[in-house]
């Protein structure tokens, strides 16, 4: 599956490795562009020669990618990525769930390990991360 990855660029010039690595570019498409010219080359032996769009990108490639010009629009490479399929990663482990009290008056954090804090009537979760909510009198819990 591939999906739109625009490359925005200013003025100046980029060069660029394809790579098979993770975010490397490889199997990218490079379709059009917009906005001020980008002159797209892909480098041959000791030069450089003009890359008609569309294009395929591929390990070993080389790109040298210039922008003229210094006004303050930005130009786009309309592009599109191929989709990487790995699961998502585990960041510290599953996610906190909550549990209702049988009265409903109450959540419970499972999968948390809370102690006490310095006032008895709150506790500290460890391995968390607590951002405001939207409403100012809770806040958002996540695992850190």
């Amino acid at each position: 599956m591939l999906v739109p990855s625009p490359i925005v660029l200013s003025s100046g010039t980029w060069l660029l490795e394809v790579s098979g690595e993770r975010g490397g570019l490889s199997g990218y498409y490079l379709l059009g562009q917009s906005g001020p010219p980008v002159i797209v080359e892909q480098g041959q032996g000791d030069g450089w020669a003009p890359l008609p769009l569309p294009a395929r990108l591929s390990t070993g490639m080389r790109l040298r990618l210039r922008r003229e010009g210094s006004g303050p629009a930005l130009s786009t490479i309309h592009a599109l990525a191929p989709l990487d399929e790995l699961p998502p990663p585990t960041l510290g482990g599953a996610a906190f769930t909550l549990a209702r009290s049988p009265d409903g008056r109450f959540e419970t954090i499972e999968g948390a390990e809370a102690l006490p804090a310095a006032d008895p009537r709150f506790e500290v979760v460890q391995g968390a991360k607590a951002t405001p909510a939207a409403d100012p009198r809770f806040e958002t819990l996540e695992r850190s």
